[in-house]
């Protein structure tokens, strides 16, 4: 009797702590951008101008190097000049920045989470190369 009760009071206090340490996740919003599109995010807009580059390799194969995308995203904001970012899914470079942030507010980021469809990806039906972004608010 003993035992049970020391592992409930463990496991309270190993619950406590979690609920105290407040790692809560912070909401994500999924948006998808196809090649050319452009869409509103408060205030924000953003289009998928260009894929530069992949060299990803395919599914079902081996490859020597994962390789990678490169793609351009425009954003532009009411009131000031637009700006190109150049995101790299997959391998990077040592001169070259992992960084996939498109836009960091005060309240959110917007990052590029994956370009699809993947070469070799006979599953997915689309043609058009199409961004996943994800939106993230920030913890204040």
């Amino acid at each position: 009797m003993g035992r049970i009760l020391l592992f409930v009071f463990l496991f309270g206090i190993s619950n406590l702590m979690n609920a105290q340490s407040g790692n809560p996740q912070s909401p994500q919003i999924a948006i998808k951008l196809k090649l050319g599109e452009t869409i509103s995010v408060d205030n924000h807009f953003l289009t998928f101008t260009e894929l530069r580059e992949d060299s990803r390799c395919p599914k079902y194969t081996t490859c020597i190097w994962a390789g990678r995308a490169r793609v351009i995203v425009k954003v532009e904001r009411a009131g000031s000049s637009p700006k190109e970012f150049m995101v790299f899914i997959g391998e990077v470079m040592e001169d070259e920045s992992p960084n996939r942030v498109v836009i960091d507010s005060q309240d959110y980021i917007i990052e590029v989470e994956q370009l699809k469809p993947y070469p070799g990806d006979e599953t997915h039906t689309e043609t058009t190369p199409t961004l996943l972004l994800l939106k993230k608010e920030k913890e204040n």
